[in-house]
């Protein structure tokens, strides 16, 4: 806290100036599915028991990889929201193989949820949901960690793949 009580203020080089959280991207782009859907019904072209199956487990997956890549963060000692500064570069758990376990969790999970609504406008519209992803915050975040932790980071860049 400063003088007046407020937190201190944030330099830009202490974040990574996304354009919005995953979950806001992720679920305005839903919601346009959604919409779609009500305007032009579009299902996937499989039968129901498959869908629900697929469904469940992919969300089962994407909650796992989540639950998973959170507990490790938190062991490390820095946050997950990117308003907060990161104080550690997370290399374990689910991070030995992916840059971006939690994204990658988040199209898995998006993936899971279009098989139980049974709607082909999400996986339609998945690809701007990862574009957007890619360039408003992946690579956003990619910047600041590399500004963040240097040749530490460059070095963990070179050897671990950015989604899978």
């Amino acid at each position: 806290m400063n003088s007046n009580g407020d937190p201190p203020q944030q330099s830009e080089d202490e974040r990574p100036g996304i354009i919005a959280p995953a979950p806001l991207i992720f679920g305005a782009v839903f919601l346009i599915a959604m919409i779609l859907h009500l305007a032009f019904t579009r299902t996937l072209p499989t039968n129901v028991t498959t869908e629900f199956i697929v469904g469940v487990i992919l969300v089962s997956v994407a909650l796992a990889l989540s639950a998973w890549s959170l507990f490790v963060m938190h062991r490390a000692g820095t946050s997950p929201n990117p308003s907060q500064p990161t104080v550690a570069l997370v290399t374990k758990g689910p991070f030995r193989f992916s840059r971006h376990p939690i994204y990658l969790a988040h199209v898995i999970g998006y993936l899971g949820v279009t098989f139980l609504v049974n709607s082909l406008w999400p996986l339609v519209l998945l690809p701007v949901a990862v574009a957007v992803l890619e360039a408003g915050v992946v690579r956003r975040e990619e910047r600041y960690l590399g500004r963040r932790f240097g040749d530490e980071y460059r070095r963990y860049r070179s050897s671990v793949r950015r989604w899978i």
